[in-house]
């Protein structure tokens, strides 16, 4: 129309296609020449018109491209790629869950990497997760799609997947809709194929039967419930200090590589963080052994820790684990080992190890598989399977009547009734005459002036229902549990009264466990709201010594009613009800709880010996080992969040940006986080007996037989008092401690810690699995942090101060510890070394010795 200014005379006829034409052109810069602007005004509008579509088209188009890419990349189906097996990861998918678990999963060490993971969730992922499936882009993909659609189960190939695993939200505000939600996702899943192998997390214990009891549920199938393993994780650290981060690190894929620049105690600390468990087959060398004869040779000759058996029983379906079972059980071809090594390599050591290529052998690297037959690869002849198994139920039963001469005998009655003042051996004892035993069997249930009572399983004690208010320790009855309250166990509960129950079954199972003279029970005393735990005491109410003190674990007078400064250990519990946008606020709480604690000053020695009616030096002496400062109470922490670990020590020199595993608390066994638990799918799916010795190991007596019956809902029923029938079901391993300066190890105290393990074992039938030493072992040092050596080498340099952390069986009819032991037990918790014990029923013992007479009737 031309510009107003010159009359309009400048104008231009164009048609409206080749208005069109000519602004794609001039829009994309190519600008032909062939139709231009000849106006003042047509001009300055192609300029800001070209300035406006060139920023549009930046900004638009990549995001539009990006759009349709997702659409067609996350909607998409799986072409399976022949020789690729796949598995599907659905549920609750963020990317803290993820990472936790690619990193376990994808893991180096692993050996079979020819695996793709498929990721089955409702939403798209966000930046960061897109990210962290960007850096492992060959071998994660994405799908969008729920477990709950038979059609996305179709697209990502479900029915030819190896395995399906369901993660679980463990910070949900309301766990049993979370846990729900996964229970319909199995159901699911089951529907569409049934075959399919499940592997789900559920966050409550008594949400599990109802995985337990799907028709189509089979014993390949596998429900990890992290209240249980969390809580049965930190019961065993109260029982032995450090135990937790042992077996968190145990089941953790981790690489060590030594570096200059850790100090001594954190390179001696992550080179047994960097082992794992493996399960595989003995060779023929092995095959006819007996467990310690085979842990010897595989600790001295392949460089490996021996654990664990695990086989079929009575031809049943699932598999039972054994730890360190003795003589009574001889290798055979389908029993399998739990070896402790750093990779799987290392373990394969026990599958081709041959006596005649690799007897001479010094280096453990150079055992690889041999040309040998069989029968040249033994060092004896191998048994028919009839003989072996004649051989086994010969040892059996000649163990049970080993097992009752020495129980029955441990006391000091039977010595001055049947034993003369210079053979008190047990050798002598084994000479006895079947007639003197049987009447010993009958004298000794005289003798016990307090039968137990077991639940039904004859797993753990048990006792009547107990109305809520008569464990109140404000009750008049209790005030002589108040007066007595010494070396227990202080529970620090956070809830409120709608706060969602935290199952506090799974920490109290561990601790009253029938591998437990009754006397050997550590009181248990909860702090915390009053109406919360009343909702909790209906699981717990069957349990002894349990008491509540209505309170807030914050308040210094609530601690000090309790005598935390006399506590064995004082654990710390957190609560999914902090849930907030910052992340680090999660363990305010338990945090500030923990300081409280450590920051509280108790009364002085010499003020409470004066104020005594009873000023004697025997009083006095009773008191040296009351802890004076709240900063010498062992303490145990749970964390939601692994960055707080950071917060529990001040004066430490942790970077706040290292893994929680490399912290100082979390190497100490002074803090515990759930995230370790995300790992437990992966070492779940790559080896199906893991959860069983994991259960095996922290709960305290978990069997097939016990998931059955509370799938049945019938709960911890009254069963039997202790007799020869529960004999078999508490002769079981628990943790306990002793010192390497009591007169059992003392001679290894100043060698080499391969002495130590051979000699134990030879002798005592203790397998070591490791060290809890000072930070500085110097004597003039003066610390008392100590940190876990998971499996040392041989050549390690033990220290008196080191101690022994061990695992010991049940002693029938054994009514008092050796007085050094409980020493050991009752002032020395923070000191231990690790190992898993049992004795040899075979070997004569000097019975001399009360120490070496209580480790032989284990």
């Amino acid at each position: 129309s031309g510009d107003p200014w010159n009359g309009f005379e400048n104008s231009q006829n164009l048609t409206y296609w080749e208005c069109v034409y000519f602004i794609v052109v001039t829009m994309s810069t190519v600008g032909y020449g062939d139709i231009y602007c000849i106006t003042t005004i047509g001009r300055g509008f192609i300029v800001c018109f070209v300035l406006v579509a060139l920023a549009m088209f930046a900004s638009f188009i990549p995001e539009a491209m990006e759009i349709l890419g997702r659409r067609q990349k996350y909607n998409g189906h799986y072409d399976k790629p022949l020789g690729i097996r796949h598995i599907v990861v659905c549920g609750h998918v963020s990317y803290e869950s993820v990472q936790n678990f690619l990193r376990d999963f994808l893991h180096e060490d692993r050996e079979n990497q020819n695996i793709k993971c498929l990721f089955l969730d409702s939403k798209r992922p966000d930046l960061e997760l897109e990210a962290l499936f960007k850096r492992n882009f060959t071998q994660v993909v994405y799908f969008k799609g729920t477990a709950m659609s038979t059609r996305d189960l179709e697209r990502v190939r479900l029915p030819e997947a190896d395995a399906c695993l369901i993660l679980t939200n463990p910070r949900s505000r309301d766990p049993d809709a979370e846990d729900a939600a996964n229970i319909m996702r199995v159901i699911s899943v089951k529907n569409f194929h049934q075959d399919i192998r499940v592997i789900v997390q559920l966050m409550r214990y008594h949400n599990k039967a109802f995985c337990v009891n799907l028709p189509s549920w089979t014993t390949h199938d596998q429900v990890i419930c992290l209240a249980e393993m969390k809580l049965g994780f930190m019961a065993q650290g109260c029982l032995a200090p450090g135990f937790s981060t042992l077996m968190a690190n145990l089941f953790v894929m981790r690489s060590y590589k030594k570096s200059s620049k850790c100090l001594q105690w954190q390179d001696q600390y992550l080179r047994g963080a960097g082992m794992e468990v493996y399960t595989e087959h003995f060779s023929p060398a092995l095959i006819g052994k007996t467990f310690p004869k085979a842990a010897e040779i595989c600790f001295t000759k392949l460089k490996i820790l021996l654990v664990a058996l695990t086989f079929k029983k009575d031809g049943r379906d699932f598999n039972y684990v054994v730890l360190n079972p003795g003589n009574d059980v001889i290798l055979g071809e389908e029993v399998r080992g739990f070896f402790v090594c750093q990779s799987d390599d290392e373990a394969k050591r026990a599958l081709h190890f041959c006596k005649v290529c690799h007897g001479d052998l010094n280096d453990p690297s150079l055992i690889k598989a041999c040309n040998c037959p069989p029968n040249c690869r033994c060092s004896a002849p191998l048994r028919s399977s009839k003989d072996n198994e004649v051989k086994r139920k010969f040892i059996r039963k000649r163990t049970v009547r080993t097992s009752t001469k020495i129980f029955v005998i441990s006391t000091s009655w039977f010595f001055r009734r049947h034993s003369s003042p210079h053979s008190r051996g047990l050798s002598g004892v084994d000479k006895l005459s079947d007639d003197v035993l049987d009447s010993l069997a009958e004298e000794s249930d005289d003798f016990c002036p307090q039968m137990e009572q077991f639940d039904s399983t004859g797993l753990f004690h048990w006792v009547k229902d107990r109305a809520y208010d008569d464990v109140l320790l404000t009750h008049d009855k209790n005030r002589d549990v108040m007066k007595r309250l010494r070396q227990h166990v202080v529970l620090c509960a956070f809830g409120e009264e709608n706060t969602p129950l935290i199952g506090l079954c799974n920490f109290i199972m561990p601790l009253r466990a029938s591998s437990f003279r009754h006397d050997e029970l550590k009181t248990i005393v909860i702090i915390g709201n009053g109406a919360f735990l009343r909702r909790e005491w209906e699981n717990v109410q069957n349990f002894p010594d349990v008491y509540i003190k209505e309170g807030f674990p914050l308040n210094r007078a609530d601690l000090r009613k309790v005598k935390v400064n006399q506590s064995h250990m004082c654990v710390i519990l957190t609560t999914n009800e902090n849930i907030t946008d910052d992340p680090t606020l999660v363990d305010k709480e338990a945090i500030l709880c923990s300081l409280n604690i450590k920051t509280m000053n108790f009364q002085a020695l010499t003020d409470i010996w004066k104020s005594s009616p009873k000023r004697t030096l025997l009083t006095f002496g009773g008191l040296v080992h009351r802890p004076m400062s709240g900063a010498s109470v062992p303490m145990l922490t749970e964390l939601a969040n692994d960055y707080n670990a950071q917060f529990l020590d001040q004066d430490d020199e942790d970077d706040p940006d290292i893994p929680l595993y490399m912290t100082q608390p979390f190497a100490c066994g002074r803090a515990f986080a759930a995230s370790v638990l995300d790992t437990l799918m992966s070492t779940t799916y790559f080896n199906s007996e893991a959860l069983n010795l994991i259960r095996v190991l922290i709960t305290g007596g978990a069997t097939p037989e016990l998931e059955q019956i509370l799938a049945e809902g019938l709960g911890f029923v009254r069963g039997t008092q202790s007799n020869s029938e529960v004999f078999d079901t508490r002769n079981r391993c628990r943790v306990t401690l002793l010192s390497l300066e009591d007169d059992l190890l003392q001679e290894f105290s100043n060698g080499c810690y391969g002495n130590l393990f051979v000699g134990a074992l030879r002798h005592f039938g203790i397998l070591c699995i490791g060290l809890y030493r000072q930070l500085d072992p110097r004597p003039s040092a003066g610390s008392y942090n100590r940190f876990i050596i998971t499996n040392p080498p041989p050549e390690y340099n033990l220290y008196p101060s080191d101690k022994v952390k061990i695992r010991v069986r049940y002693a029938q009819h054994v009514r008092k510890l050796c007085s050094s032991i409980q020493r050991c037990i009752v002032f020395n918790h923070s000191c231990p070394e690790m190992a898993i014990l049992q004795p040899n029923p075979t070997q004569d013992y000097d019975t001399s010795n009360s120490a070496t007479l209580e480790i032989q009737g284990i």
